[in-house]
């Protein structure tokens, strides 16, 4: 995972800790919050695009994993977003 995985995966884990911390009980009317559950459903899909189309396709066939090497990974990091954006939902609309 490059740094740009790592940067999105610390957004998700940040967005789950704003949304559990107890000091933001009443968390609905923040605006943080908002912009936390916002940009866990936006950015994740984007970086999954950009490194598609930009990166995977830019890099030599001989030093890139195969398509379904790729898609398997695309599809695990898929699967775990969901679940982040599941969860930051029903907490949101709780």
């Amino acid at each position: 995972m490059g740094i740009a995985g790592w940067t999105l995966l610390s957004l998700g884990v940040a967005a789950v800790i704003i949304m559990l911390t107890p000091a933001l009980a009443n968390w609905h009317d923040r605006i943080l919050a908002k912009l936390a559950l916002i940009l866990t459903a936006i950015l994740p899909p984007l970086w999954f695009w950009i490194e598609y189309c930009f990166i995977w396709n830019a890099v030599d066939e001989t030093c890139r994993p195969s398509l379904e090497e790729f898609k398997y990974g695309q599809e695990v990091s898929r699967n775990i977003w969901l679940a982040f954006v599941a969860l930051l939902t029903a907490l949101y609309f709780q």
